[in-house]
């Protein structure tokens, strides 16, 4: 992995000889390295019987502890050397019957999912990029067991770059020689890490930590920056309540039931609650994996929104109050302004993990995104459907969740026979759209039969009314939607 080879690493262990890894990490006498292993032992809880993977092992040292201690120990290293040092210190210290050792790949480790209990990665992610984290803390979300922890200790980023400033100064100054780490090319600070944290739907809880000088960690604020170490302690993100955001139109609520159920599903005790348009709020409240729908008037600044601004505060604050594990906007982000709407409006509302579209660039805000290249490329539903997935959730078709009844069907039948003058012979159904004009479709695209029986429209009138208000969709309503096959437009 990363910009250094693994000969690199290969060549390090065999000038040190395996004297020098028994001094170092084995049998320790520096002081500063006493406290390194216990504290990342004491982090690991190692117990009897448990499956315990150490990322990067090098020569096995957190492996052979967490042997000492009765669990299983797995090291993997992408250096073959480290890993032949391993093994020979393992049956040199009587645990090679409970370790083993692998020449494998952080970002992909050849064990299956829900393996191990704990993980642990010792200055380790220093020595990778941010993509490789990214892979790692991937794999280790698919290897940990549902209760199960991952231990992540490095160098404090922020720590080194002030060090580095310090260091030019010297040099400046006095002439000092700048210590150079090659191998330290992926030095990761507090936010950084946690933002790559919260992508991959990974919960933690961070410990400073100083193995030199131990009182730098205690102090507030102080350690932010002086700390020599990192230490955070993982687990599966357990998303108890999640927010859908879908301040769209009627067909827009109505095409994002697959993707709420998916959600449903994959979060089977999380409560899902949204925050709608009024006009839509009525679809929302009798499906079965809503909790809560919330409504948030648009339209400010403006004299003709203020009056509403206190209803909106009050939801926000209701909001706020829920400390949602998960928002995520079912929408585009047409503008730049509309973009900046929802990062505030997200700010506001608070919740650890963030998720929605990249839209043309405009949604890297997000913690965790879909690619948007070209506004309106794909459906609705289909967005909606790939930003389910991303979060994990599996899609179990595109089946629209509304009940629509027989005289809401007639109805239908009436509005599109006579109002919008379609023939049965020649069903086109049209799509208005602000970005590419209108659309046509043929009637075999959009299923026309299943279409009529799933409007329900009370009246028309120039624009189509349904019971829950007006729906302009981008345009006057001239059809519906299918609910088996990929839909092609717009309610």
């Amino acid at each position: 992995m990363g910009k250094i080879t693994s000969k690199a690493y290969d060549d390090r262990i065999l000038e040190q000889g395996l004297q020098f890894q028994i001094d170092s990490y084995y049998e320790p006498k520096d002081v500063s390295m006493i406290r390194r292993v216990k504290t990342i032992v004491g982090a690991i809880g190692p117990k009897p019987g448990e499956r315990i993977l150490d990322i990067g092992c090098g020569v096995g040292t957190f492996a052979y502890r967490c042997a000492w201690a009765g669990a299983l120990s797995i090291g993997i290293d992408y250096s073959i050397e480290s890993i032949k040092a391993a093994r020979a210190l393992s049956a040199r210290y009587g645990v090679d019957e409970n370790t083993g050792f692998v020449a494998a790949d952080g970002k992909a480790v050849p064990f299956k999912d829900l393996y191990f209990d704990k993980i642990v990665a010792a200055d380790f992610i220093e020595h990778i990029t941010d993509e490789e984290k990214r892979e790692m803390l991937e794999e280790i979300k698919r290897l940990l067991k549902p209760e199960g922890i991952a231990v992540i200790f490095t160098p404090n980023g922020t720590r080194e770059k002030i060090g580095s400033i310090y260091w030019k100064i010297q040099h400046a100054l006095f002439g000092k020689k700048i210590p150079v780490t090659e191998l330290h090319f992926g030095l990761t600070t507090k936010a950084d890490f946690e933002r790559l944290c919260r992508k991959c739907g990974l919960a933690f809880r961070l410990s400073y930590e100083d193995t030199t000088r131990p009182y730098l960690a205690f102090l507030p604020f102080i350690r932010r920056f002086l700390a020599l170490n990192l230490l955070w302690v993982l687990k599966k993100d357990k998303i108890r309540n999640v927010l859908a955001v879908n301040l769209g139109g009627i067909g827009d609520v109505l095409f994002s039931t697959p993707a709420l159920r998916a959600l449903k599903g994959f979060y089977p005790n999380a409560e899902i609650s949204m925050l709608l348009d009024p006009k839509t709020r009525e679809i929302a409240v009798d499906l079965p994996y809503v909790t809560d729908t919330y409504i948030l008037h648009r339209g400010f600044p403006g004299a003709a929104g203020l009056w509403k601004l206190p209803e909106n505060i009050t939801t926000l604050l209701a909001l706020r109050k829920k400390r949602f594990g998960l928002a995520l906007n079912m929408r585009t982000l047409a503008s730049a302004a509309g973009a900046f709407k929802m990062r505030m409006l997200l700010a506001a509302i608070g919740p650890r993990v963030t998720a929605g579209r990249n839209t043309e660039g405009r949604g890297t805000f997000f913690d965790i995104a879909i690619s948007e290249t070209d506004e309106g490329q794909m459906h609705e539903m289909e967005y909606d459907l790939e930003l389910a997935g991303k979060l994990g959730a599996k899609s179990d078709g595109k089946k629209i969740d509304y009940e629509f009844t027989d005289e809401g069907a007639e109805m239908a039948r009436k509005v599109l026979k006579e109002e919008a003058a379609i023939a049965d012979s020649d069903q086109k159904l049209r799509h208005e759209s602000h970005k590419y004009g209108r659309q046509v479709y043929d009637k075999g695209a959009w299923r026309y039969d299943q279409t009529l029986q799933r409007i329900h429209i009370e009246r028309y009138r120039g624009h189509a009314y349904s019971r829950f208000g007006e729906s302009s969709c981008g345009g006057n309503i001239r059809a519906g939607f299918s609910c088996q096959g990929r839909p092609q437009g717009h309610i």
